[in-house]
Protein backbone atom coordinates (compact mmCIF):
# COMPACT_ATOMS: atom_id res chain seq x y z
CA UNK A 1 0.00 0.00 0.00
CA UNK A 2 1.17 3.24 -0.78
CA UNK A 3 -0.16 7.07 0.23
CA UNK A 4 -1.62 9.31 -2.64
CA UNK A 5 -2.81 12.83 -1.90
CA UNK A 6 -5.85 13.69 -3.21
CA UNK A 7 -5.09 17.50 -3.26
CA UNK A 8 -8.91 20.00 -3.88
CA UNK A 9 -9.50 23.19 -6.08
CA UNK A 10 -12.26 24.83 -6.21
CA UNK A 11 -10.95 26.67 -9.13
CA UNK A 12 -9.88 29.38 -6.77
CA UNK A 13 -7.89 28.18 -3.98
CA UNK A 14 -6.56 24.67 -3.46
CA UNK A 15 -6.19 22.96 -0.33
CA UNK A 16 -3.50 20.39 0.14
CA UNK A 17 -4.20 17.03 1.35
CA UNK A 18 -1.65 16.62 4.42
CA UNK A 19 -2.91 13.22 5.52
CA UNK A 20 -3.24 11.00 2.16
CA UNK A 21 -5.41 7.75 2.06
CA UNK A 22 -3.45 4.54 1.45
CA UNK A 23 -4.05 2.49 -2.22
CA UNK A 24 -2.88 -0.43 -3.59
CA UNK A 25 -2.26 1.65 -7.15
CA UNK A 26 -2.41 4.79 -8.82
CA UNK A 27 -5.89 3.35 -10.60
CA UNK A 28 -7.32 2.62 -6.90
CA UNK A 29 -6.45 6.08 -5.69
CA UNK A 30 -8.10 6.98 -9.26
CA UNK A 31 -11.31 5.39 -8.48
CA UNK A 32 -11.55 6.23 -4.68
CA UNK A 33 -11.47 10.26 -6.26
CA UNK A 34 -13.83 9.34 -8.96
CA UNK A 35 -15.98 7.94 -6.10
CA UNK A 36 -15.55 11.28 -3.87
CA UNK A 37 -16.17 13.25 -6.28
CA UNK A 38 -19.83 11.66 -6.95
CA UNK A 39 -20.10 12.04 -3.20
CA UNK A 40 -18.93 16.00 -3.17
CA UNK A 41 -21.28 17.13 -6.29
CA UNK A 42 -24.28 17.58 -4.34
CA UNK A 43 -22.73 18.79 -0.78
CA UNK A 44 -21.25 21.49 -3.22
CA UNK A 45 -24.36 22.62 -4.92
CA UNK A 46 -26.51 22.73 -1.59
CA UNK A 47 -23.04 25.34 -0.81
CA UNK A 48 -24.22 27.29 -3.78
CA UNK A 49 -20.78 26.08 -5.59
CA UNK A 50 -20.06 24.63 -9.22
CA UNK A 51 -18.57 21.59 -9.02
CA UNK A 52 -17.64 21.92 -12.49
CA UNK A 53 -15.21 24.61 -11.53
CA UNK A 54 -13.70 21.86 -8.82
CA UNK A 55 -11.03 19.06 -9.55
CA UNK A 56 -8.23 16.81 -7.43
CA UNK A 57 -4.54 16.72 -8.11
CA UNK A 58 -3.62 13.04 -7.01
CA UNK A 59 -0.19 12.85 -6.08
CA UNK A 60 2.37 10.49 -4.53
CA UNK A 61 4.18 10.39 -1.45
CA UNK A 62 6.65 12.31 -3.38
CA UNK A 63 4.93 14.75 -4.13
CA UNK A 64 4.73 14.06 -7.90
CA UNK A 65 1.83 14.43 -10.21
CA UNK A 66 0.03 11.32 -10.87
CA UNK A 67 -3.31 12.90 -12.93
CA UNK A 68 -5.93 15.29 -12.41
CA UNK A 69 -9.51 14.69 -12.38
CA UNK A 70 -11.81 17.65 -12.65
CA UNK A 71 -15.20 16.98 -11.65
CA UNK A 72 -16.65 18.04 -14.32
CA UNK A 73 -15.03 14.77 -16.51
CA UNK A 74 -16.43 12.21 -13.85
CA UNK A 75 -20.13 13.38 -13.71
CA UNK A 76 -19.98 13.62 -17.65
CA UNK A 77 -18.34 9.73 -17.89
CA UNK A 78 -21.26 9.23 -15.71
CA UNK A 79 -23.73 10.43 -18.15
CA UNK A 80 -22.24 8.85 -20.76
CA UNK A 81 -22.86 5.74 -18.90
CA UNK A 82 -26.49 5.82 -17.90
CA UNK A 83 -27.54 6.76 -21.88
Amino acid sequence: MALYYFHFSDGVTMSRDDCGVECASAEEAYLQAFSTVQEMWSELLTQRKNPSDCGFEITDDAGRLLFQLPFSEAIESCRGAAG
